[in-house]
């Protein structure tokens, strides 16, 4: 009997044994259903001095101040029953000054806890209600907290869970930088404007100002990915993401003004992004203004101090000079711009730009007046008068112009306007094929000092001079093909571009593209000579050409190399603005002219590009924006764009001196390395004029960023007089 009960109790053992194994214990179903929960918080302590060693961590200030504070929140968390049972650890992330003078620190930090999932919601309400311990919470004995030798006099805490999305576990990439607001600075996203922000990363600047200001930060820049969800920026009244001191957050492209003001003297700018597609990013201005030292009684104290008159806030003008009675409106009985500022109701959709952002003419019903395809209204005789009055132009577009003359653009112009010396049209189109023959700024100058008006007829294959000058000097822009740094273009043919020239310079090799413009003279851009801390690029025996190739490093007997004698910088180049970027290169030796090598014709002053017309880039330049250059030429079709349009797009940098192309739909862009190289466009007989030099862009082949070459026909009697050409 003993031995069966023996026996059975070893069989009860083995199978307790055997369900240990397959059944999960207690402590491991706690383990399975733990979430690590991060939270965030700041803490005022009131006995300690802000020095400058606690901006940084590595300081032995820093790191004694915060294990202070570690153990100090631990005492806290162990009074609490439920934070006490799942705390983990603490860490300090910052240190800035306090509201309340020099004996005043602020501690910014993380507190990490394995809660179980049931029991997230009651954590995070215990830790949004701490409170600094009152005095009579501390104890000697075992009652309350035991007090510490050197505790720190806590007098407010604010802490609540972090934004789950900056703990993503994708987020490979996390760095901080910090930024002293004493003289007005810029700040963006890494790689802006030349190529997009990286992909998971959660970047952070900690903006500091000067004792007694406030962070003022101004966006001139934001362009993001639409959902919020994946990529954001977001600032914060404070030096960590607290969701209770966050003053804005931001995706997408905004249409509207972007200003925030931090309350004391620290501001925490934040960009989080994903795996997916990036965008160019942000730029934004900081700076510092001195915090208020008067009071402004029955009137708006401006944040520059200023005082203003109450009824000036929010009425839609920066009366204050920085804009703040303009920001966080609440425009009771008025209508809210985007920009934030108020108007009247009845400025709404009454075909005038009162916000100043043009908000409140969208999405109109446009009730007795004309609809703009992007809803803005205005008036019916603003319809085919000539002036873009819609901002699309969509005004101007298929009208029939009864009684009047209709423009290439379709504009309406009166009947006088047409051959009276003057573009009416804005293309010139109202000064073409006049049976005048008065000599004017849009008429064709023949050999003999008579003037014709038909659109561009030089190289035509028409003679309508009278002594044939128009059809004189067109052994120019052919090639071995009658074919009607290059991003989204393909590789060019041999002998296809044989007024391309590749542009050396000694020690670096290629750097700058250059047109052909006879067996002497080549033309390309001024900022490719410009000198460098590092190399003397103006001088010209420094310099190397070579004509007829089809892929660096790689010549053969139809490649040219010849040393450049001298260079001549357009007088008024700009290397601020890129206004007229052109320059000249005389080489050391004629070369022979052949089918590799030709001239490009050059336009005549009068020439007309138009809106919409094919054209091509050619150049060795990156074929992806912060990619490496291509050793194969590059070839690739754009199209000329509007040029007021184009300065819209790209901020109003675009002079009358410049030509914009490309598309707009991105993909298709000059780049890094085919700067000074031709923007070639044919005429009816497919001979190539070269319309502009390659000049400068905002990064390469983005959406809606054509890009910008210097307009050579105003610089066409430049060029005759410096070469003879």
């Amino acid at each position: 009997m003993k031995v069966w009960i023996g026996v059975t109790l070893l069989i009860a053992v083995a199978i307790l044994l055997v369900m240990s194994q397959l059944l999960p214990w207690p402590f491991h179903l706690h383990n399975n259903d733990t979430v690590q929960r991060i939270y965030i918080g700041s803490m005022g302590i009131s006995n300690q001095r802000f020095l400058p060693e606690h901006e940084d961590p590595s300081s032995s200030e820093f790191t004694q101040l915060a294990a202070q504070v570690s153990q100090q929140l631990k005492l806290i968390y162990s009074k609490n029953s439920v934070l006490a049972k799942y705390f983990n650890r603490n860490s300090v992330q910052a240190f800035s000054e306090g509201d309340s003078g020099d004996n005043s620190i602020v501690v910014y930090y993380e507190s990490e806890f394995d809660v179980p999932v049931p029991e997230r919601t009651t954590v995070d309400e215990a830790i949004e209600s701490l409170e600094p311990p009152a005095e009579s919470e501390w104890s000697q004995q075992g009652q309350g907290l035991l007090k510490p030798s050197d505790t720190l006099n806590i007098s407010s805490i604010i802490s609540q869970v972090i934004d789950p999305r900056l703990t993503r576990s994708k987020l490979t990439k996390r760095k901080f930088f910090n930024i002293h607001v004493r003289n007005r600075g810029i700040v963006h996203s890494p790689g802006f404007p030349d190529y997009p922000y990286p992909p998971n990363a959660n970047f952070q600047w900690r903006l500091r100002a000067e004792p007694g200001h406030r962070v003022r930060l101004d966006f001139h820049t934001l362009i993001l990915e639409d959902d919020c969800q994946r990529d954001f920026i977001k600032a914060y009244d404070s030096l960590a993401p607290i969701e209770k001191r966050a003053l804005t957050e931001q995706c997408g492209n905004p249409q509207k003004s972007l200003s925030f003001f931090s309350s004391g003297n620290v501001m925490l700018l934040t960009l989080v992004t994903n795996e997916k597609e990036n965008f160019p990013g942000f730029e934004a201005s900081y700076s510092q203004i001195p915090l208020a030292k008067q009071t402004c009684p029955g009137r708006f104290q401006c944040s520059n101090n200023k005082c203003v008159s109450k009824s000036f806030q929010c009425d839609g003008w920066d009366n204050c000079g920085d804009n703040s009675d303009e920001i966080n409106c609440n425009c009771t009985g008025m209508f809210q711009c985007s920009n934030s500022r108020c108007v009247s109701k009845t400025s709404q959709c009454d075909g005038w730009d009162n916000c100043g952002d043009n908000s409140d003419e969208i999405n109109c019903t446009c009730t007795g007046m004309f609809q703009c395809n992007n809803n803005k209204c205005v008036s019916n005789t603003s319809h085919c008068n000539g002036w873009d009055d819609c901002g699309d132009n969509s005004d101007e577009i298929n009208c029939t112009c009864p009684g009047k003359f209709q423009c290439n653009n379709n504009r309406c112009v009166s009947n006088t306007s047409q051959c009276d010396s003057w573009d009416d049209c804005g293309d010139n189109s109202d000064e073409i094929n006049c049976t005048s023959v008065v000599c004017s700024a849009f008429t064709f100058h023949c050999s003999n000092g008579l003037c014709i008006s038909k659109l561009n007829p030089e190289c035509d294959g028409e003679q309508d001079c009278e002594d044939g000058s128009d059809e004189a000097n067109c052994d120019c822009g052919t090639s071995l093909y009658s074919s009607t740094r290059i991003v989204g273009g393909r590789g060019a043919n041999v002998g296809e571009w044989p007024w391309q020239v590749s542009l050396h310079f000694k020690g670096l090799g290629h750097m700058c593209g250059a047109s052909v413009l006879s067996d002497r003279w080549l033309l390309t851009a001024a900022h490719c000579v410009q000198d460098t801390t590092v190399y003397k690029l103006s001088q010209a025996h420094k310099w190397e050409a070579f004509l007829g190739l089809q892929v660096q490093n790689q010549t053969n007997e139809w490649t040219v190399k010849r040393g450049v004698k001298q260079i001549i910088t357009h007088r008024y180049y700009n290397r601020y603005t890129e206004d007229s970027d052109i320059a000249l290169m005389e080489l050391d030796t004629r070369v022979s002219l052949t089918q590799h090598i030709r001239p490009i014709c050059l336009p005549s002053s009068t020439y007309f590009f138009p809106s919409g017309q094919e054209a091509w880039i050619t150049g060795w330049g990156t074929t992806l924006q912060g990619g490496a250059a291509t050793a194969i030429l590059q070839k690739a079709e754009v199209k000329i764009i509007n040029s007021w349009l184009c300065n819209i797009l790209l901020n109003y940098r675009v002079t009358g001196n410049m030509l914009c192309a490309g598309v707009l739909s991105g993909g298709v862009d000059t780049c890094k390395g085919d700067s000074g190289g031709p923007l070639s466009v044919a005429n009816s007989r497919g001979r190539f004029f070269l319309a502009g030099v390659t000049s400068w862009g905002k990064g390469c082949a983005r959406i809606y960023a054509p890009g910008v070459y210097t307009r050579v026909t105003k610089y066409r009697s430049w060029i005759k007089q410096k070469t003879g050409v």
